[in-house]
């Protein structure tokens, strides 16, 4: 309607200027506005985190555990099982067993995972033997050791010693 009243031959010159005012308005309002997102994209851009770098395929590529590696993934293992309670047979499991070889297939199909016994027996004796070690180095040198324990009884009443 604007257009029609800016050049139709009817309207009187006076209204015609009003109407030419109010189309400059209306543009200058959208510059503004336009240049208003301009400087809020720009301002997120800049502050915007940079794209991170790609990393090596090697990362993703599915490979052979060094020596290293697998006494650290069993550790990693035995520690995971230990300390959500999980019975050292559930690693003979064919559910745990499938999801593992869908993370990553050589860990179950080359014999990187170990078994019950295993876990149970060598890593469980390595484990021990390094916390023990932890623990005399940590109190080698105290004067004086503050043992605090707690107890009490389940459901059942059997009695319980905590941690």
């Amino acid at each position: 309607m604007l257009n029609h009243m800016l050049f139709c031959k009817s309207v009187l010159s006076e209204h015609r200027a009003e109407f030419q005012q109010i189309e400059k308005e209306k543009t200058e309002k959208q510059e503004m506005e336009q240049e208003e997102k301009k400087r809020k994209l720009e301002a997120n851009t800049a502050s915007a985190p940079k794209k991170p770098t790609q990393s090596s395929m090697n990362y993703y590529a599915d490979r052979k555990l060094d020596a290293k590696e697998k006494a650290a993934f069993h550790l990693e293992i035995l520690d995971a099982f230990v300390s959500a309670d999980i019975p050292l047979k559930a690693i003979e499991n064919p559910h745990l067993r499938k999801a593992l070889k869908r993370l990553r297939p050589s860990v179950v199909e080359r014999g990187v995972l170990p078994c019950r016994q295993t876990l149970g027996g060598l890593l469980l004796n390595k484990r021990y033997q390094i916390v023990k070690d932890d623990m005399n180095a940590a109190l080698s040198g105290a004067e004086f050791v503050n043992l605090s324990l707690d107890a009490w009884k389940d459901i059942n009443g059997r009695k319980i010693l905590g941690k």
